[in-house]
């Protein structure tokens, strides 16, 4: 390495050389040549100072680069259950994420979906002037607030029967998220144990005249309960939670949610 420096040095030597001597008012052109004879260890030095120069603020400069872009790199954003969604019932539909309260159920057409929440979301993979001509779709959307955050906003045609129908007017039934770590569900939870849960369900029992109806498994209950109110399908639609735990430990790991267009059988 060090022989390969000084190679180098030499060569910039003579460039150095070569240029001082062109800048000088010097009639004979073979005066203002430079052979390896007319360099001197002044010059060797010199010209190896100035490669070290060098060197070191390129490594400067890209040691800033890397810090800049450290700085730089957006924090992952922490999210809280807000009091909507902490007060929000089971059968209400209601799924808190990231910051924004959606309602799943069947209760907006596309287009209201899309003028209510243009503002927090990107919602540019849903073409209001398109048509359907499958039951259902879904489309990503993510959050303007938090690029990192997307969900699934899941539609279908109000009535089966109808071979197509403008994506406008078709029926949001699902918005939901894989990051459970940005999902709230009606009374603000993420996550129970067994004995919360079981506590969760009798008292929704005991408070509302609705339906609802649980079946156990060794890691997860399933239980369901039937809506508040008639959807735009003109149903009443019932919500599933599964809520998973560990089987050995009883604590709770995380929820899964469904959504029907039917009432609880």
């Amino acid at each position: 390495m060090k022989k390969y420096v000084q190679i180098a040095a030499f060569a910039f030597a003579v460039c150095l050389c070569a240029v001082s001597a062109t800048s000088c008012d010097i009639s004979d052109k073979k005066s203002n040549s430079v052979s390896i004879e007319d360099l001197t260890a002044e010059d060797l030095d010199e010209a190896l100072n100035k490669l070290d120069d060098e060197y070191a603020a390129a490594g400067l400069e890209e040691e800033d680069n890397v810090i800049t872009e450290a700085v730089t790199e957006p924090e992952k954003i922490v999210y809280e259950p807000c009091e909507e969604i902490k007060n929000a019932s089971l059968n209400s539909g209601y799924v808190q994420i990231g910051n924004t309260v959606f309602r799943n159920g069947g209760y907006y057409t596309v287009a209201d979906f899309v003028s209510k929440y243009s503002d927090k979301y990107d919602l540019s993979e849903i073409h209001l002037d398109e048509y359907l001509s499958v039951p259902n779709w879904s489309a990503t959307i993510t959050s303007l607030e938090d690029p990192t955050l997307t969900a699934s906003v899941i539609y279908g045609q109000p009535d089966d029967t109808q071979i197509r129908t403008k994506v406008s007017e078709c029926i949001v039934s699902t918005i939901e998220t894989y990051d459970k770590s940005c999902c709230f569900f009606p009374t603000g939870i993420q996550a129970l144990d067994y004995d919360a849960i079981m506590s969760l369900i009798n008292k929704f029992k005991s408070e509302n005249s609705a339906q609802c109806e649980y079946k156990e498994s060794s890691d997860n209950i399933y239980a369901a309960f039937l809506g508040e109110e008639t959807n735009l399908y003109g149903r009443t639609p019932s919500y599933t939670y599964q809520f998973y735990f560990d089987s050995w430990t009883l604590k709770g790991n995380y929820i899964n949610f469904i959504p029907y267009n039917q009432p609880i059988l």
